[in-house]
């Protein structure tokens, strides 16, 4: 009882430091001070610094602020920054503080899961697009509110016309060859979206042939929404879980998929990093060789695709393989809906499509109204 009441009062202790130091970090993301150091011991702390330290040796110190140095750098060393207040605390270094939000999303969309589990094999088209679109629940654009369900068919139809660049069909090809072994999956979104990836990785190989399907998720909470090892399993745990005879067998047969290796869940530190992704080879060659071992690597969502072309405000009519600056350890299909002011691969009738209707305004580059799936070898 003792123990306990010491363990109490330590986790309260805690609690109220993480609480004071959110506070103190709003303050000096709101009034654009100097980013600070990493001081906890968890995973890159000297990652991170360094590249602090080099960022403040190329700009001074003065421009590594929230504001004035790059969007995504600052963004992620938001979450980095969020993710150490609890790796400094006794009873909170394994929290997520995001995970009752990716739970609410979840149980939010079930309808929607549960339909798309019921026309999972007769809709393989639909279920990719429900793959892209399900990144419409990411919860980091949304505040953190509850997505609720839409109807499936609903949601299909009306976002059809939406995808400027579809070349999801090109990945037929590559199937039908009957020598795609292995697909690998860099996952966004928990919810919605996690479900339609599953259904898809288990219609890869059920009904194409594939061995087996990797997924890549990230190694802490991160961008809210994004999955951690524990939202996949406790994903699958829900499925298992559930009264729907279909959403239950669903689970027990990822269940089974998993502990056969057929589906496998690996996370790596890079994904949590500032770089771009054509630098994996040289800052993470392991995660670069693993993935060059894939027949076909699916990037899903706005954070990812912003690696792939290293954020920059390309001509929209850049082809992406040119955008993508070098990476490439196997096929690449994106699969992103666009919330962030950078697009390659556009046609040049899509261009003149956005300019008729918006004008100079980028407004739809940020909406998550639009979204593109591009294929590159």
């Amino acid at each position: 009882m003792k123990l306990r009441f010491t363990l109490t009062k330590v986790g309260e202790k805690d609690i109220k430091s993480v609480l004071s130091q959110l506070s103190e970090l709003s303050y000096l993301v709101s009034t654009d001070k100097p980013l600070q150091d990493l001081s906890d011991h968890g995973e890159n702390v000297s990652i991170w610094n360094e590249e602090l330290r080099e960022l403040r040796m190329k700009k001074g110190t003065e421009q590594v602020t929230w504001y004035r140095c790059d969007w995504l750098f600052a963004e992620c060393f938001l979450y980095r920054q969020i993710m150490s207040l609890f790796l400094k605390t006794t009873t909170l270094k394994q929290f997520d503080p995001f995970a009752s939000q990716k739970q609410g999303s979840f149980i939010g969309c079930i309808d929607t899961i549960s339909m798309l589990a019921k026309r999972v094999e007769e809709m393989a088209s639909e279920t990719a697009k429900v793959c892209l679109w399900g990144n419409t629940c990411d919860l980091s654009l949304s505040c953190g509110e509850r997505v609720t369900s839409l109807p499936f068919s609903d949601m299909v139809d009306h976002l059809a016309d939406k995808i400027l660049c579809n070349q999801i069909g090109e990945i037929d090809r590559i199937l039908r060859s009957g020598k795609v072994e292995r697909v690998d999956i860099v996952l966004d979104n928990s919810g919605l979206e996690l479900f339609a990836d599953l259904a898809v990785a288990e219609l890869l190989i059920g009904k194409c042939g594939v061995k087996n399907v990797v997924f890549h998720g990230k190694s802490m909470p991160w961008f809210v929404s994004d999955v951690t090892g524990i939202d996949f399993n406790w994903t699958v745990e829900m499925l298992i879980a559930n009264s729907d005879y279909l959403l239950r067998n669903f689970g027990v047969k990822c269940s089974q998929r998993l502990s056969d290796g057929e589906f496998v869940f690996q996370s790596h530190y890079f994904w949590t990093l500032p770089y771009p992704y054509y630098l994996m080879a040289e800052k993470a060659p392991d995660l670069y060789n693993e993935l060059s071992q894939s027949s076909l690597i699916i990037f899903k969502g706005d954070y990812n695709y912003r690696k792939l072309v290293s954020d920059l405000e390309w001509p929209q009519d850049t082809p992406f393989k040119i955008a993508l600056r070098g990476f490439g350890p196997a096929p690449i299909l994106v699969l992103r809906t666009i919330k962030a002011e950078t697009v390659a691969g556009l046609s040049s009738n899509v261009i003149d499509d956005l300019r008729r209707k918006y004008g100079s305004n980028k407004i739809w580059m940020t909406t998550g109204e639009y979204a593109v799936a591009q294929f590159t070898i």
